[in-house]
Parts: structure tokens; C-alpha cells; sequence
């Protein structure tokens, strides 16, 4: 697969079926496509937004028929770490398909096996672009939504973790708009944890990619994925 930063890949299966089950024939819109596992799992016609002009050029450009190179040369990832040419598809390619853990630029990625990052990405968005028929991808800010009787799914980035632009992500005024939206439309949110007037409908446990160690030495396999739905 296409290694994205928080890509919900190994739980997009049982994220998709949960929503599935309360879409209630509702037009589906998604303000944060990012890699696009979720939404490529979801049927009929679909809005994917993302704030990343870089990530949505990359998906608009797919769509055209543009095919991603198998390999990239180290070189060729520091002059587009250095540049970020908006327009350009490769500059999401390589700043997440080539990247450590798909964090946009933050190292190149050297392959253990004889198969590239690449390769790997470039393999990886094809097989989803088949899955993509009847996908609308627009660049906007969550913020400047304004949806209405749709199914929305948010994966925002999760409180304390994911900085955007060396920025902490405002999850106070994230959970504000979810309120704001939530009035006449079904909003579904991923994270770990959401305010106490949001409840828990549906845990996934999955196992981290990257295994951490807490203060016993053991190692923590295990992540709890919840989906959160505002109680009114």
C-alpha cells in the first residue's frame, strides 16, 4: 500500500460497513480524504475534500490517467522536498509514497526488499483509482464546509499527535463544527478519544505498524480506532 500518515488502511473495511449501515441512502462527503482508504471502500457518488492541494492534485491528476513513476531517486526526493511545486502530482507521491510512515517529507524511504517505495505506492493508488468511479476530490478547509443531509466522515488529525504545517490542529474548534453539522446530517468522527456529549459507536482494535514500549518495558501492540457520533 501507499504508506499515508494516519491512513485508516487496516480498518477500512470495518469503518466502511459501519457507515454503510447508517447512510440511509444519504450523499457521502468527506472532509479529510487524505490517502482515500475509506472513501474508496464506500458506494455511488462521493465528495472527498481535503485542506492538502498537494494530495488533491494527486488524486484529480489519477483520475485524468496520469501514472506515477516505479522508482525515485533520492536525489529527485530533496529537490522536491526543497520546492513543493504545487500543480505537480509527484509532489504528493513522493512526500508521502516515499517518505518514512508516509509523513509528508519527513525522510526517504529505503526499501528492505527488492521492491521500491514507489513501486509499492504506484501499485497502490491504481488498485484504489479502480475503486474511485463516481468520486468528486476538491481542495478546501473542513471549516469552509457546509453539508446537509449527508452522511459525513471526519478523520481529522487526532488531538496531541499530527501537526499540520509545524501547527497543532485546533481540535476545540474541530469538535464545535461536528456539533454545528451534526444538526441535519449523520457525522461520524475517527479518534481515540472525543468530548462527553459524543459517544463510542464502534471500537476497532488493530496493530500498530511501528511497535512502542511503555514505562514496563513490554510492548504495545494493540490501538483501540473509535468512531464517535454526537449524542442529540
Amino acid at each position: 500500500m501507499m504508506k499515508y500518515l494516519g491512513g485508516k488502511y487496516k480498518i477500512r473495511k470495518q469503518v466502511s460497513a459501519y457507515l454503510e449501515s447508517v447512510r440511509g441512502g444519504m450523499d457521502y462527503v468527506e472532509p479529510f480524504v487524505g490517502s482515500a482508504n475509506i472513501i474508496s471502500e464506500m458506494s455511488g457518488n462521493r465528495t472527498a475534500y481535503d485542506n492538502s492541494e498537494h494530495m488533491i492534485t494527486l488524486w484529480n491528476a489519477l483520475k485524468q490517467g496520469w501514472i506515477p513513476p516505479d522508482e525515485v531517486s533520492e536525489e529527485l526526493y530533496r529537490q522536491y522536498r526543497l520546492t513543493k511545486p504545487v500543480g505537480d502530482p509527484l509532489t504528493a507521491f513522493i512526500g508521502h509514497g516515499c517518505s518514512f510512515g508516509g509523513d509528508f517529507y519527513h525522510g526517504y524511504a529505503r526499501s528492505k526488499t527488492t521492491q521500491s517505495y514507489a513501486k509499492a505506492a504506484k501499485n497502490s493508488l491504481l488498485r484504489k483509482l479502480k475503486m474511485l468511479n463516481g468520486v468528486t476530490f476538491k481542495q478546501s478547509c473542513y471549516s469552509e464546509l457546509s453539508p446537509k443531509n449527508c452522511l459525513v466522515y471526519c478523520d481529522p488529525p487526532y488531538a496531541d499527535t499530527t501537526k499540520i504545517n509545524n501547527k497543532a490542529f485546533d481540535s476545540d474548534r474541530f469538535w464545535d463544527k461536528m456539533r454545528e453539522w451534526s444538526k441535519n446530517n449523520t457525522v461520524i468522527i475517527s479518534e481515540y478519544s472525543a468530548p462527553t456529549d459524543f459517544e463510542c459507536v464502534l471500537e476497532m482494535p488493530y496493530r500498530m505498524s511501528m511497535w512502542n514500549k511503555n514505562q514496563d518495558g513490554n510492548v504495545q501492540q494493540v490501538r483501540i480506532e473509535r468512531l464517535f457520533k454526537h449524542k442529540s
